[in-house]
């Protein structure tokens, strides 16, 4: 009976001590959207039901910890919460990153721009080109379409989505091919 009183202690020891385990979580304030560790400092939570977090707002990005903390992720911005020592990783460990604008750059500067991720099977990164503006972002069943440089280009790597060219390379050699034949006939 005294054996077994041992053990339950020990292992009731082992849960309370295991509960009340501090976090380990990064912690940096506009941390960026290119992962720098120089900008980051690691740090130990109090306790028990800390998280470590991380929120995203645009091509701002602050990592630190929490007592509370609900996710909420709308197209890669919101907030990230986690329970195990440095789990808000700096990048994706695995998934899909693509750069995210709505309102993009001209010419296209990944300064300019955050990165948004996804590990949900199906979602590719993507560039909408119209006649004003450019956005780029991930969405799931993206269908590659375009007409003279304006619609939508789909692309399933990491960063993809960067490509400043809105002109596809066929439809650039036919218009240099046309302008040598207009060329051509001013010459006879």
């Amino acid at each position: 009976m005294a054996r077994i009183s041992i053990v339950m202690f020990i292992q009731l020891a082992a849960c309370i001590s295991i509960s009340h385990a501090a976090l380990t979580c990064y912690s940096c304030t506009n941390c960026g959207i290119t992962w720098n560790d120089s900008k980051a400092t690691i740090v130990q939570t109090s306790g028990s039901g800390d998280y470590c977090r991380k929120a995203v707002a645009g091509v701002v990005i602050n990592r630190d910890f929490s007592s509370s903390c609900s996710s909420a992720n709308v197209l890669g911005h919101g907030i990230f919460c986690c329970e195990t020592d440095l789990c808000v990783l700096p990048t994706l460990v695995s998934g899909l990153e693509c750069y995210y604008c709505a309102t993009c750059t001209k010419p296209f500067s990944a300064n300019g721009a955050s990165i948004v991720s996804s590990n949900t099977t199906g979602d590719s990164c993507y560039k909408i080109a119209a006649a004003v503006t450019t956005s780029r972002g991930i969405m799931p069943g993206c269908v590659s379409a375009s007409v003279l440089g304006i619609g939508t280009w789909c692309c399933n790597t990491d960063l993809c989505n960067a490509g400043q060219s809105i002109v596809p390379m066929n439809l650039k050699i036919i218009i240099l091919a046309f302008l040598i034949c207009i060329g051509l006939m001013k010459m006879f």
